[in-house]
């Protein structure tokens, strides 16, 4: 074998990536998914309790905090898992994205009764 031999067979190997590189790529993604869950989770919680609350003016109508942080989070996750199972094709990743859109379903309907 010559080297270029060795080379292009190389670079075939290679071709979809570092295994190890993979794995720590996808195991970043997951802890920084649970670490923005546990944030949101928090806001929540603190708002659910009132410990700081308030309300959004727009076309003379109020849209509380609650809902409006609850929006931004059910999106994101929604989003996020969709993403992931497109391209990790993980079946968990398509559970996150359903159960997500049933929240952003009931948020919706939150904001609609609030806007009426």
């Amino acid at each position: 074998m010559n080297k270029t031999d060795i080379l292009s067979r190389s670079r075939q190997e290679n071709a979809k990536g570092d295994e190890f590189e993979k794995y720590n790529k996808q195991n970043a993604e997951y802890k920084t998914l649970i670490i923005l869950m546990t944030i949101i989770f928090i806001i929540q919680f603190l708002l659910y309790w009132d410990v700081f609350s308030g309300a959004l003016e727009f076309q003379n109508h109020s849209i509380p905090l609650k809902i409006l942080f609850s929006g931004f989070g059910l999106i994101f996750f929604f989003f996020e898992c969709l993403f992931k199972f497109q391209s990790l094709k993980k079946k968990r990743y398509l559970a996150g994205a359903i159960f997500w859109l049933i929240g952003l379903f009931a948020f919706l309907k939150e904001l609609i009764l609030c806007l009426i």
